[in-house]
């Protein structure tokens, strides 16, 4: 096995694990966030708060599984790119 699959194997790579970018842009689109969720928040009643809830829930939910779909066709290309490199 080569080492970067060893590691991979290991858990000692997990990209799935790294934080989110840490740019200025993230940050405000972070704060901004923040902050929109607490005014809108602020405006519901308890049944409201509670569908805003899972309906966040939801939504982390599909942004996960994109993600990881992303993750999965950029390392299948990667693979296919180096494939053909060394067919040359």
């Amino acid at each position: 096995m080569t080492p970067t699959l060893q590691k991979l194997w290991s858990g000692q790579i997990a990209p799935y694990a790294e934080p989110d970018p840490d740019t200025e842009e993230t940050r405000e689109l972070r704060e901004l966030i923040e902050k929109l969720t607490n005014d809108l928040c602020s405006c519901l009643n308890d049944k409201a708060k509670e569908l805003f809830e899972k309906y966040n829930e939801a939504q982390a939910n599909l942004n996960y599984c994109i993600v990881e779909d992303v993750f999965h066709r950029g390392f299948t290309l990667g693979a296919k790119i180096t494939a053909e490199a060394l067919i040359e």
